[in-house]
């Protein structure tokens, strides 16, 4: 691992970073019309088999996915404790912050709601991108208009996140919590990260020792 000297920005993923996911598998649970323990312990599955997390949903519902059949936006209530405190408190210390995911155009509204100074508010299908494609972080750069080493980017999965961003040039901060961080931890490619952190509350305090 490395360190964050030289960041002036950080960008942040949106599930299991900033968002909580549990009440959005919930609620797949109650649309398939199965135990929401049976999601979980697929999604764990899944993470631990290095699938798809629709592989998972497709194995607790017992059938294909029709793709677009179930949908979730976030609420306040979604959102972790830390997530607007840091992103306010970064923000206050002068970096640039931002929010971009592998998510739906509808989640943009949610995240401009959050009412914070951000500098990029993104989602992969208005972009047209996914990760960990290394295009959709070229254009976190590009929209903001920095140089990859000075932009970090902050996600949940070793897959999507930090290892795409770490081969793009950004600087990577994995966040050890959800279905996926929890795993990705203990794997051997998370020494790819420059920072590990368990939840984003020390995240101000390792960009502003520089």
């Amino acid at each position: 691992m490395g360190g964050l000297s030289g960041v002036r920005a950080a960008v942040f993923d949106v599930g299991e970073t900033l968002v909580d996911e549990t009440n959005g598998w919930r609620g797949f649970a109650a649309h398939a019309g199965v135990p929401a323990e049976r999601v979980f312990d697929e999604l764990d599955r899944a993470v631990a088999e290095r699938r798809h997390h629709r592989t998972a949903l497709e194995a607790a519902a017992g059938r294909p996915l029709v793709p677009g059949e179930f949908s979730y936006v976030p609420t306040a209530d979604d959102l972790y404790p830390d997530a607007v405190p840091v992103l306010r408190s970064l923000i206050d210390a002068g970096f640039a912050a931002g929010i971009v995911g592998n998510q739906p155009e509808t989640i943009e509204p949610f995240l401009v709601g959050l009412d914070l100074e951000l500098a990029l508010v993104g989602s992969s299908q208005r972009w047209g991108v996914e990760k960990p494609d290394p295009a959709f972080f070229e254009r976190i750069c590009s929209e903001l208009g920095l140089q990859p080493d000075e932009v970090a980017y902050v996600g949940d999965r070793l897959d999507n996140d930090i290892l795409p961003a770490a081969a793009a040039g950004l600087r990577a901060v994995l966040v050890v919590r959800g279905p996926w961080g929890r795993q990705h931890a203990g794997w051997r490619e998370a020494e790819q990260a420059d920072v590990a952190v368990e939840g984003l509350v020390a995240i101000p305090r390792l960009l502003s020792q520089q």
